[in-house]
Protein backbone atom coordinates (compact mmCIF):
# COMPACT_ATOMS: atom_id res chain seq x y z
CA UNK A 1 0.00 0.00 0.00
CA UNK A 2 1.48 3.37 -1.01
CA UNK A 3 1.33 6.66 0.90
CA UNK A 4 -1.71 7.88 -1.02
CA UNK A 5 -3.62 4.77 0.03
CA UNK A 6 -2.60 5.40 3.64
CA UNK A 7 -4.01 8.90 3.55
CA UNK A 8 -7.29 7.73 2.05
CA UNK A 9 -7.37 5.05 4.76
CA UNK A 10 -7.13 7.86 7.34
CA UNK A 11 -10.24 9.45 5.89
CA UNK A 12 -12.07 6.14 5.65
CA UNK A 13 -11.25 5.16 9.24
CA UNK A 14 -12.16 8.57 10.64
CA UNK A 15 -15.34 8.99 8.64
CA UNK A 16 -16.63 5.43 8.73
CA UNK A 17 -15.57 4.39 12.25
CA UNK A 18 -15.60 0.68 11.39
CA UNK A 19 -17.77 -0.89 14.09
CA UNK A 20 -19.58 -3.10 11.53
CA UNK A 21 -22.91 -2.55 13.27
CA UNK A 22 -25.49 0.10 14.15
CA UNK A 23 -24.96 3.53 15.65
CA UNK A 24 -28.00 5.72 16.27
CA UNK A 25 -28.46 9.40 16.94
CA UNK A 26 -26.69 11.01 19.85
CA UNK A 27 -29.68 12.35 21.74
CA UNK A 28 -29.32 11.22 25.34
CA UNK A 29 -32.38 10.36 27.38
CA UNK A 30 -31.99 10.73 31.14
CA UNK A 31 -35.32 9.39 32.32
CA UNK A 32 -33.77 6.53 34.28
CA UNK A 33 -35.81 5.35 37.23
CA UNK A 34 -32.78 5.89 39.44
CA UNK A 35 -32.36 9.48 40.63
CA UNK A 36 -28.70 8.77 41.31
CA UNK A 37 -28.15 7.56 37.74
CA UNK A 38 -29.86 10.63 36.30
CA UNK A 39 -27.70 12.90 38.44
CA UNK A 40 -24.62 11.02 37.29
CA UNK A 41 -25.52 11.46 33.62
CA UNK A 42 -26.17 15.17 34.11
CA UNK A 43 -22.72 15.58 35.69
CA UNK A 44 -21.11 13.82 32.73
CA UNK A 45 -22.99 16.06 30.29
CA UNK A 46 -21.93 19.17 32.20
CA UNK A 47 -18.29 18.03 32.14
CA UNK A 48 -18.11 17.07 28.46
CA UNK A 49 -16.82 19.72 26.03
CA UNK A 50 -19.37 22.44 25.33
CA UNK A 51 -18.77 24.68 22.30
CA UNK A 52 -20.31 26.08 19.13
CA UNK A 53 -17.17 25.99 16.98
CA UNK A 54 -13.87 24.12 17.20
CA UNK A 55 -10.82 24.86 15.10
CA UNK A 56 -8.20 22.10 15.42
CA UNK A 57 -5.65 23.84 13.26
CA UNK A 58 -2.74 21.53 14.06
CA UNK A 59 -3.34 17.79 14.36
CA UNK A 60 -0.92 14.92 13.96
CA UNK A 61 -2.49 11.66 12.79
CA UNK A 62 -0.63 8.37 13.30
CA UNK A 63 -2.26 5.62 11.24
CA UNK A 64 -1.44 1.95 11.65
CA UNK A 65 -2.86 -0.80 9.45
CA UNK A 66 -1.54 -4.20 10.46
CA UNK A 67 2.27 -3.85 10.19
CA UNK A 68 2.18 -0.60 8.17
CA UNK A 69 2.48 2.83 9.80
CA UNK A 70 2.31 6.42 8.62
CA UNK A 71 2.13 9.91 10.15
CA UNK A 72 0.43 12.85 8.47
CA UNK A 73 -0.49 16.39 9.44
CA UNK A 74 -4.11 17.44 9.44
CA UNK A 75 -6.60 20.05 10.54
CA UNK A 76 -10.26 19.83 11.50
CA UNK A 77 -12.92 22.54 11.70
CA UNK A 78 -16.31 21.98 13.31
CA UNK A 79 -19.50 24.03 13.35
CA UNK A 80 -21.48 22.11 15.91
CA UNK A 81 -24.42 20.14 14.49
CA UNK A 82 -23.78 21.65 11.06
CA UNK A 83 -20.51 20.75 9.31
CA UNK A 84 -17.10 19.16 9.85
CA UNK A 85 -14.15 19.82 7.53
CA UNK A 86 -11.20 17.43 7.75
CA UNK A 87 -8.05 18.31 5.81
CA UNK A 88 -5.04 16.02 5.26
CA UNK A 89 -1.74 17.81 4.56
CA UNK A 90 1.11 15.26 4.38
CA UNK A 91 3.75 17.57 2.92
CA UNK A 92 4.65 21.17 3.79
CA UNK A 93 1.08 22.11 4.66
CA UNK A 94 -0.18 21.37 1.13
CA UNK A 95 -3.75 20.04 1.25
CA UNK A 96 -4.02 16.87 -0.77
CA UNK A 97 -7.19 15.33 0.63
CA UNK A 98 -10.28 16.89 2.20
CA UNK A 99 -13.51 15.55 3.66
CA UNK A 100 -16.56 17.80 3.98
CA UNK A 101 -18.91 16.05 6.39
CA UNK A 102 -22.46 17.38 6.59
CA UNK A 103 -25.67 16.09 8.18
CA UNK A 104 -26.99 14.69 4.90
CA UNK A 105 -23.83 13.71 3.00
CA UNK A 106 -20.07 13.25 2.90
CA UNK A 107 -17.82 14.68 0.18
CA UNK A 108 -14.21 13.55 -0.19
CA UNK A 109 -11.78 15.42 -2.46
CA UNK A 110 -8.64 13.82 -3.88
CA UNK A 111 -6.88 17.00 -4.94
CA UNK A 112 -3.79 15.31 -6.36
CA UNK A 113 -5.85 13.36 -8.89
CA UNK A 114 -8.58 15.97 -9.40
CA UNK A 115 -11.37 13.69 -8.19
CA UNK A 116 -14.21 14.04 -5.74
CA UNK A 117 -16.64 11.56 -4.23
CA UNK A 118 -20.12 12.17 -2.80
CA UNK A 119 -22.08 9.81 -0.63
CA UNK A 120 -24.99 9.64 1.76
CA UNK A 121 -24.45 7.81 5.03
CA UNK A 122 -26.16 4.77 3.49
CA UNK A 123 -22.85 3.82 1.88
CA UNK A 124 -21.45 2.86 5.28
CA UNK A 125 -24.40 0.62 6.05
CA UNK A 126 -24.11 -0.95 2.60
CA UNK A 127 -20.35 -1.48 2.61
CA UNK A 128 -19.44 -1.84 6.26
CA UNK A 129 -22.69 -2.77 7.98
CA UNK A 130 -22.78 0.56 9.80
CA UNK A 131 -25.77 2.83 10.29
CA UNK A 132 -23.87 6.03 10.97
CA UNK A 133 -25.14 9.57 11.18
CA UNK A 134 -23.50 12.97 11.46
CA UNK A 135 -24.16 13.48 15.15
CA UNK A 136 -22.70 10.12 16.13
CA UNK A 137 -19.48 10.91 14.31
CA UNK A 138 -19.37 14.40 15.82
CA UNK A 139 -19.85 12.95 19.32
CA UNK A 140 -17.00 10.48 18.93
CA UNK A 141 -14.65 13.12 17.58
CA UNK A 142 -15.43 15.65 20.32
CA UNK A 143 -15.74 13.54 23.50
CA UNK A 144 -19.54 13.74 23.75
CA UNK A 145 -21.82 11.23 25.42
CA UNK A 146 -23.87 9.23 22.91
CA UNK A 147 -25.80 5.97 22.83
CA UNK A 148 -26.31 3.12 20.37
CA UNK A 149 -29.82 2.40 21.60
CA UNK A 150 -32.95 4.28 20.54
CA UNK A 151 -34.21 4.13 24.12
CA UNK A 152 -31.25 6.22 25.22
CA UNK A 153 -29.83 5.71 28.68
CA UNK A 154 -33.10 4.50 30.16
CA UNK A 155 -31.97 0.96 29.27
CA UNK A 156 -28.42 1.40 30.57
CA UNK A 157 -26.84 -0.37 33.51
CA UNK A 158 -24.26 1.30 35.73
CA UNK A 159 -21.37 -0.23 37.62
CA UNK A 160 -18.23 1.02 39.41
CA UNK A 161 -14.87 -0.21 38.13
CA UNK A 162 -11.68 0.65 40.06
CA UNK A 163 -12.84 4.13 41.02
CA UNK A 164 -14.54 4.70 37.67
CA UNK A 165 -18.11 4.32 36.45
CA UNK A 166 -19.16 2.27 33.45
CA UNK A 167 -22.34 2.87 31.50
CA UNK A 168 -23.35 -0.27 29.62
CA UNK A 169 -25.99 -0.51 26.91
CA UNK A 170 -26.81 -3.51 24.76
CA UNK A 171 -29.19 -4.00 21.86
CA UNK A 172 -29.75 -7.00 19.62
CA UNK A 173 -26.51 -6.54 17.73
CA UNK A 174 -24.06 -4.48 19.75
CA UNK A 175 -22.80 -3.76 23.26
CA UNK A 176 -21.58 -0.29 24.23
CA UNK A 177 -19.48 0.30 27.35
CA UNK A 178 -18.65 3.91 28.22
CA UNK A 179 -16.05 4.44 30.94
CA UNK A 180 -16.30 7.62 33.02
CA UNK A 181 -13.61 8.96 35.35
CA UNK A 182 -14.24 9.97 38.94
CA UNK A 183 -14.15 13.58 37.70
CA UNK A 184 -16.91 12.74 35.14
CA UNK A 185 -14.70 12.81 32.02
CA UNK A 186 -15.54 10.33 29.24
CA UNK A 187 -12.41 8.18 29.08
CA UNK A 188 -13.34 5.39 26.70
CA UNK A 189 -16.14 4.08 24.52
CA UNK A 190 -16.05 0.41 23.54
CA UNK A 191 -18.44 -1.00 20.93
CA UNK A 192 -18.49 -4.79 20.66
CA UNK A 193 -20.18 -7.13 18.22
CA UNK A 194 -19.37 -10.40 19.95
CA UNK A 195 -21.14 -12.61 17.42
CA UNK A 196 -18.92 -11.45 14.56
CA UNK A 197 -15.80 -10.81 16.69
CA UNK A 198 -15.70 -7.12 15.78
CA UNK A 199 -15.05 -4.18 18.05
CA UNK A 200 -14.32 -0.48 17.90
CA UNK A 201 -12.89 1.61 20.71
CA UNK A 202 -12.24 5.30 21.32
CA UNK A 203 -9.89 6.39 24.10
CA UNK A 204 -9.54 9.98 25.29
CA UNK A 205 -6.45 11.25 27.12
CA UNK A 206 -4.60 14.43 28.13
CA UNK A 207 -7.63 16.51 29.15
CA UNK A 208 -6.83 20.21 29.17
CA UNK A 209 -8.89 23.33 29.78
CA UNK A 210 -8.76 25.41 26.59
CA UNK A 211 -10.65 28.71 26.63
CA UNK A 212 -12.81 27.25 29.37
CA UNK A 213 -13.54 24.06 27.41
CA UNK A 214 -12.43 20.75 28.94
CA UNK A 215 -11.07 18.79 25.97
CA UNK A 216 -8.86 15.71 25.39
CA UNK A 217 -5.79 16.53 23.28
CA UNK A 218 -5.24 12.87 22.43
CA UNK A 219 -7.87 10.66 20.80
CA UNK A 220 -7.15 7.02 19.94
CA UNK A 221 -9.41 5.02 17.65
CA UNK A 222 -8.99 1.28 17.12
CA UNK A 223 -11.01 -1.14 14.98
CA UNK A 224 -10.69 -4.93 15.17
CA UNK A 225 -12.24 -7.38 12.76
CA UNK A 226 -11.31 -11.03 13.36
CA UNK A 227 -7.50 -10.98 13.22
CA UNK A 228 -7.19 -7.59 11.51
CA UNK A 229 -6.53 -4.38 13.40
CA UNK A 230 -6.46 -0.73 12.35
CA UNK A 231 -5.74 2.22 14.61
CA UNK A 232 -5.64 5.97 14.31
CA UNK A 233 -4.15 8.30 16.93
CA UNK A 234 -4.97 12.01 16.85
CA UNK A 235 -2.64 14.35 18.71
CA UNK A 236 -4.32 17.75 18.82
CA UNK A 237 -1.50 20.26 19.16
CA UNK A 238 -3.53 23.43 18.64
CA UNK A 239 -7.25 23.99 19.06
CA UNK A 240 -9.47 27.03 19.61
CA UNK A 241 -13.12 27.09 20.58
CA UNK A 242 -16.06 29.42 20.05
CA UNK A 243 -14.35 31.70 17.54
CA UNK A 244 -15.86 32.55 14.14
CA UNK A 245 -14.89 30.04 11.43
CA UNK A 246 -15.46 30.43 7.71
CA UNK A 247 -16.53 27.25 5.94
CA UNK A 248 -16.05 27.60 2.20
CA UNK A 249 -17.29 24.55 0.24
CA UNK A 250 -14.82 23.24 -2.33
CA UNK A 251 -15.71 24.19 -5.90
CA UNK A 252 -16.62 20.85 -7.49
CA UNK A 253 -16.25 22.26 -11.02
CA UNK A 254 -12.48 21.93 -10.63
CA UNK A 255 -12.82 18.18 -10.06
CA UNK A 256 -14.16 15.10 -11.83
CA UNK A 257 -16.82 13.22 -9.94
CA UNK A 258 -15.91 9.56 -9.36
CA UNK A 259 -17.68 6.54 -7.94
CA UNK A 260 -17.45 6.37 -4.13
CA UNK A 261 -17.36 2.57 -4.37
CA UNK A 262 -13.96 2.76 -6.03
CA UNK A 263 -12.64 4.71 -3.07
CA UNK A 264 -13.92 2.22 -0.50
CA UNK A 265 -13.51 -1.11 -2.26
CA UNK A 266 -9.91 -1.60 -1.13
CA UNK A 267 -10.50 -0.89 2.57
Amino acid sequence: MNWKSYIISCLVLLVSCNTTKTLTKTKIETNSSSTGSSDFIRKVQLTQPSFTTANMSKVNIALKLEDKEMNVSASCKIQRDSVIYLSIQPFLGIELFKAEIMPDSVRVFDKMNGRFFVSSYDIFLEKLGIKLDFKSFQAMLTNQLFTIDKKGLSSASYSPSMGQQQIEIQNNSLKQITTISDSFNILKVLLKDERNHNQFSINYEAFTSINGVNFPKEINLMAKNDNKTASCKLLIEKVEFNLPIHFIPTNTQRFTRADINKLLQSY
